[in-house]
């Protein structure tokens, strides 16, 4: 990797880090304030189904707008930060240690524009599409954690060259 990434300054990464935290701290208290489960963990079609069957229509409207804003913010800062310590803690490797990552952003962006058209009321043909994307935004994401941590012990072992 020619030059220093910006993905990797301490400062990006730290940033990424506390907005994750934030993202997750709003829309875990959006949920319990409001009593509804969120869609983004609901995997199984019949979850996804009773979870819909569930709200009211002022639930499905808060859980809208919570996809549209923070939903997009959070894989944003959590990409972030993976792609970062990924990039940090492996900088000579090829872009495909990368692709987990990059798929759990494409996959969780995906699932929000599915489950805003299922919370608007769109057919049942999308719950299963819905389904399929959890699943993979949830694996692909642990791929993408597993290499990230072992990136980060990279990075705490060696001599620190003041990033």
């Amino acid at each position: 990797m020619a030059g220093k990434s910006r993905l990797t300054h301490s400062v990006w990464l730290w940033m990424c880090f506390v907005l994750t935290v934030l993202c997750f701290l709003l829309i875990g208290g959006t949920s319990v304030y409001w009593n509804m489960p969120h869609l983004d963990a609901q995997i199984l079609p019949s979850d996804i189904r009773d979870a819909l069957e569930g709200y009211s229509p002022g639930q499905k409207e808060v859980h809208i707008w919570t996809t549209l804003t923070l939903d997009i913010l959070l894989p944003l800062a959590y990409t972030g930060l993976l792609l970062g310590l990924t990039r940090r803690g492996f900088p000579n490797s090829d872009s495909w240690i990368t692709y987990p990552a990059l798929i759990t952003l494409i996959s969780d962006l995906a699932e929000g524009v599915v489950q805003v058209a299922l919370l608007s009321g769109a057919g049942e043909g999308l719950v299963l599409i819905k389904s399929i994307l959890t699943a993979l935004k949830f694996s692909s994401f642990a791929i993408a954690l597993v290499i990230s941590v072992i990136a980060l012990v990279r990075i705490l072992r060696r001599p620190q060259s003041g990033s």
